[in-house]
C-alpha cells in the first residue's frame, strides 16, 4: 500500500513538473526562437528516475537541443525547428511519451 502512494506521488509529482516546462518563457531568446517556428519539447523516457546516458545524442540527431535535463522524473526538455522531430524522437525505443508546444 505504502510503495503504490509513492508511486502515486511520483507520477503527480512529475505531472506537475512537465506541466510547469510547457508553459511558455517571456524572455527575449524564446520571442526570438518563436518566429524561426522553434517548438519545445518534453522528452519522457521509460526508465523512471534516468535518462539514458545517449539521450542528448538521439535529440541532437533528431535535429533538437537539449535545454532542461530533469532525471528525477526521467524526462528532458529539448527544442527544435525540425518539423519532423516528433517522428524522429518516436523511433526511438527508449522514449515513452513526449508533447511539444511552440515557443513564445
Amino acid at each position: 500500500m505504502r510503495r503504490n502512494l509513492y508511486l502515486y506521488f511520483y507520477v503527480c509529482l512529475s505531472q506537475i513538473l512537465l506541466a510547469t516546462l510547457i508553459v511558455p518563457n517571456p524572455s527575449p531568446l524564446m520571442r526570438a526562437s518563436a518566429q524561426d517556428g522553434v517548438k519545445r519539447w518534453v522528452i519522457i523516457y521509460h526508465q523512471q528516475n534516468s535518462i539514458p546516458a545517449d539521450a542528448d545524442s538521439s535529440v541532437e540527431q533528431a535535429g533538437g537541443a537539449v535545454t532542461k535535463r530533469l532525471p528525477e522524473v526521467g524526462a528532458l526538455v529539448a527544442e527544435s525547428s525540425n518539423p519532423n522531430f516528433a517522428a524522429e524522437m518516436a523511433s526511438d525505443p527508449k522514449v515513452s511519451d513526449f508533447n511539444g508546444t511552440r515557443s513564445a
